[in-house]
């Protein structure tokens, strides 16, 4: 199952590589969907729940902005899901509550303007990914998660 669970996850990787050339708002949404439907089975393969919950949260967030603004209570509202859902379907351990952290950060911070420090936070949400697809053998994710961390810090240095 670990082997299939990191083949699915490989292919939401590779679509999240290639989101980064994608220029219209309307197609990253869509692409991200197809990402996280790939990157959530990969979680359910290998037993992430909250990983698998998170990225299913993700898809109909993304589904939701393309016909609506994205409020703070449309925000709001997909944190509270998110929550609910991991702890209906959660075992009370820490570790998977770091995809429910990660994207608390990623939708609280999303409005900043200092690209600096969006960057800077969002280091913290991809490092509890990181930390969570090592729990999970989600090694494949993890690989990406490390060269998206590396690419946001050369990032950030190359803006001061």
């Amino acid at each position: 199952m670990i082997l299939l669970g990191n083949i699915v996850a490989f292919s939401g990787c590779i679509i999240m590589v290639l989101i980064g050339f994608v220029k219209e708002k309307k197609k990253i949404l869509l692409l991200q969907c197809v990402q996280s439907a790939f990157m959530g089975t990969g979680n359910l393969l290998l037993g992430g729940m909250s990983g698998f919950i998170s990225n299913g949260v993700s898809i109909v967030r993304n589904l939701m902005l393309l016909k609506y603004e994205n409020t703070p209570v449309l925000k709001i509202g997909f944190i509270a899901i998110q929550i609910l859902l991991t702890v209906w379907t959660g075992d009370g351990s820490v570790i998977q509550w770091l995809p429910v952290i990660a994207t608390v950060i990623f939708v609280c911070c999303f409005d900043l303007k200092n690209v600096v420090v969006f960057k800077s936070v969002l280091t913290i949400g991809q490092s509890l990914w990181l930390i969570y697809d090592l729990c999970y053998y989600n090694y494949v994710a993890a690989a990406f998660d490390i060269m998206t961390l590396i690419s946001t810090v050369i990032g950030i240095r190359m803006l001061l």
